[in-house]
């Protein structure tokens, strides 16, 4: 399992491996599958799906993911399958006809702080070379554009030419320090070995700020909603991102594949427990009609300030004694406090 592949950390010369994770619409996991380092995001879809179909038998599903896996043959996959999908498009791998209906301004309308316009487009089940098959079924395209978005897009390109410059050598920067998408990007690439900025090819990208494409087999539902449903995506970032920094599923400190397997399982295992009492805490919230301020960074440290004495008997336990915490920790002291009301509520 452990192999040397894409990094987004940077990290290319570590071995490594890649997990897949499935949440529900409370954010809670319930699937994770775990493949080998070298696994590009879009080769995992078709071989999770095809095992939790086998475990869960699920019907009427809307699969809702980000642009890595976005490649037409997983779409063909899932329509042939019967799924619905919501996902979110690489512009930078689209054809020209298609960047240029993103970019031309007509047909956008103002949606709050976006613009937005659609369009339908028939489904492509095969590419030779030029050539495209298209199969009798239909997907709509949503356009947006957001101009903090913009701003954004601006700001953090800048910031990673300016890395990407101190890092150079006379205008040159060895391709071993890029991930490959900012070869494509910004570089000309002399060799295997060096590259240079390439201020047309930035110029262009520049062009697409503030823009992103949705593409969904649902043509029955309008941009507000299908920009709705892909924002539900964000509750699987943060599983991951939980993952990586409270949870530290990584640096790992075992080798063989089985042992891999049994700390990834661990790590998940405490994923749900950690997203289960986040839910129930906020539904308890949310029933009382109390607002509360509550991260998940929140309610750890409302469980490391907390210890509990216990005096047994024989075995068995006969007190226990809670710390009391000082003024200063009074918000997370409430916290754990509503943690364990609620939590009491569940087991009465």
């Amino acid at each position: 399992m452990r192999q040397r592949g894409f990094s987004k950390d940077g990290k290319h010369d570590e071995d490594q491996i890649v997990v897949a994770m499935a949440v529900d619409n409370n954010g809670i996991p319930f699937h994770y599958k775990v493949f080998e380092g070298n696994t590009a995001d879009s080769k995992t879809l078709v071989k999770f799906l095809v095992e939790m179909q086998r475990i869960y038998k699920t019907k009427d599903t809307i699969i809702v993911a980000d642009k890595g896996i976005s490649q037409n043959a997983n779409l063909r996959y899932l329509e042939q399958k019967g799924y619905k999908y919501i996902v979110q498009k690489r512009i930078d791998i689209l054809g020209k006809e298609d960047k240029a209906f993103i970019v031309n301004d007509q047909g956008f309308v103002q949606e709050n702080d976006y613009f937005t316009k659609s369009r339908l487009v028939q489904s492509v089940w095969a590419k030779n070379k030029n050539k495209k098959r298209y199969s009798d079924t239909f997907r709509k395209q949503f356009v947006y554009f957001s101009p903090s978005k913009q701003t954004l897009d601006k700001i953090k390109r800048q910031n990673l030419i300016n890395k990407l410059e101190k890092k150079s050598i006379n205008g040159e920067l060895p391709l071993s320090a890029l991930v490959p998408e900012y070869k494509k990007k910004y570089m000309d690439v002399d060799g295997k070995t060096f590259g240079r900025l390439n201020i047309e090819k930035i110029k262009k990208v520049a062009n697409e700020d503030g823009f992103y494409m949705i593409e969904t087999n649902i043509t029955n539902i309008d941009s507000k909603e299908a920009n709705e449903i892909y924002k539900g995506q964000w509750k699987v970032e943060e599983g991951f991102r939980t993952l990586k920094s409270a949870i530290e599923v990584r640096p790992m400190y075992v080798y063989k594949d089985e042992h891999i397997q049994s700390h990834v399982f661990l790590c998940f295992l405490s994923l749900i427990v950690l997203k289960y009492c986040i839910y129930k805490l906020k539904k308890f919230y949310k029933d009382n009609g109390e607002i509360q301020k509550l991260t998940i960074n929140m309610f750890i440290d409302a469980l490391k300030l907390i210890t509990i004495t216990t005096k047994t008997v024989n075995g068995k336990v006969v007190s226990e004694i809670e710390n009391n915490l000082d003024p200063e920790h009074k918000e997370l002291n409430k916290i754990y406090s509503d943690f364990k009301y609620a939590i009491d509520g569940l087991s009465s």
